[in-house]
């Protein structure tokens, strides 16, 4: 659900999930995380309320070494 989230652009979900608790680290079977499948989608907004109000860690690596950063820079 949360992958979707990243995916769909969803914040309002993403809040309500990581208010309740929810396990925001939460990968897909390629190891993408709420943050990768947001930077690939360019939805700025998941990933600045990631940072600012979460302890995500935007340096975890998918199944091909990639962290959230490398799918920003593979959008340009």
């Amino acid at each position: 659900m949360l992958c979707e989230c990243g995916y769909s652009n969803d914040l309002e979900t993403l809040k309500v999930l990581s208010e309740c608790g929810a396990d925001i680290t939460v990968a897909d079977y390629d190891l993408r995380t709420i943050g990768h499948l947001a930077a690939a989608e360019g939805h700025n907004q998941i990933l600045e309320y990631l940072c600012r109000e979460t302890n995500f860690d935007m340096d975890v690596k998918d199944r091909w070494d990639n962290t959230c950063f490398d799918e920003l820079s593979d959008r340009k």
